[in-house]
């Protein structure tokens, strides 16, 4: 769905919203949170495939929107990611302690803030920013000042490949909800995860991946409220906005036949690799990839059929 075709709610109507659905609408809070986190986990394991980015880094704040990156966390562990969670104000709710002594039950890390390198890129595949919702107000105070700052300088190294991405919970932790990143200086996502529906500073979102989660709009809201939503995909929990990032497949094309292509830049899996290939194929929009081939080589640089992958016809078929 094309961005500027789906509701984007102010402040006032996104609390409104909460307050329809957890009152006469019979939703509860932490229904609605367990909805949410499943909704970030699903999207980011659409994106970031866990054969490239095992170690994710989940930063939760005080509040509802802490409480979907714990949510978050384990459904990462459970589609296979190896979760890291920063959790430095937590609260003595049984909602929110229930989250924590779930995730100790996985044996999934807490990470105290004075032990968070200063450099994140060296320990984690993926920072996922949880820190603050649509209902925040006011400066960051510590230690989250700091984990903001922290994130900002993350996003500013020039080149994505040498850090991990920022996934950002419907807020981008600094942002004001309606105006955006008014300073200039804020978090800079790679993804946004936008939550029942988007709220209006993800048009100023400049990343590369979008997406809306939440899929439990009951008509009576979508109504009072005139969302405009995109469809979700078969039995999805998130669905993109925007446009796929464009992929310069002449580029990739060079790359693959090359004889400069090392044994140091191929996965050790032949599977894995086919895979990769295969998903920045579909990323890159193509249709119908027709001609991808995978096979291994004796010592003599010769082909050796006993192991070889060849994929043919549309990828909706598989392969």
């Amino acid at each position: 769905a094309a961005a500027a075709e789906v509701t984007h709610l102010s402040q006032r109507d996104a609390a409104d919203i909460d307050e329809q659905l957890m009152g006469p609408l019979g939703f509860s809070v932490d229904q609605l949170m367990e909805l949410a986190g499943l909704s970030v986990a699903t999207a980011v394991a659409e994106v970031y495939k866990l054969s490239e980015h095992t170690r994710v880094l989940i930063i939760c704040g005080p509040g509802n929107n802490g409480g979907d990156g714990l949510v978050a966390a384990r459904h990462l562990y459970h589609f296979g990611y190896k979760p890291f969670v920063c959790y430095p104000k937590r609260t003595a709710k049984p909602l929110y302690s229930g989250l924590v002594t779930q995730l100790e039950s996985l044996a999934i890390p807490f990470v105290p803030v004075e032990d968070l390198p200063q450099d994140l890129s060296g320990q984690y595949d993926i920072v996922i920013d949880a820190m603050f919702g649509f209902s925040f107000h006011g400066t960051p105070r510590p230690p989250f000042d700091d984990l903001i700052q922290m994130l900002v300088s993350l996003s500013v190294v020039g080149d994505s490949a040498k850090r991990p991405p920022i996934v950002s919970v419907d807020i981008p932790s600094g942002w004001h909800v309606e105006e955006g990143d008014v300073s200039g200086g804020g978090i800079k996502p790679d993804m946004l995860v936008s939550l029942t529906a988007p709220k209006l500073c993800a048009k100023k979102f400049t990343g590369p991946h979008h997406f809306l989660g939440g899929r439990f709009v009951p008509p009576p809201i979508s109504s009072k409220y005139g969302l405009e939503l995109p469809p979700y995909p078969g039995t999805s929990m998130c669905v993109r906005i925007g446009k796929v990032p464009s992929v310069d497949i002449s580029s990739l094309r060079e790359n693959y036949i090359s004889p400069e292509l090392l044994e140091n830049q191929v996965m050790p899996n032949p599977f894995d690799q086919f895979r990769s290939w295969f998903d920045e194929a579909v990323t890159a929009g193509l249709r119908e990839p027709n001609a991808m081939a995978l096979t291994t080589v004796n010592k003599a640089g010769k082909p050796y059929d006993s192991l070889s992958l060849m994929f043919l016809s549309a990828y909706k078929t598989g392969y």
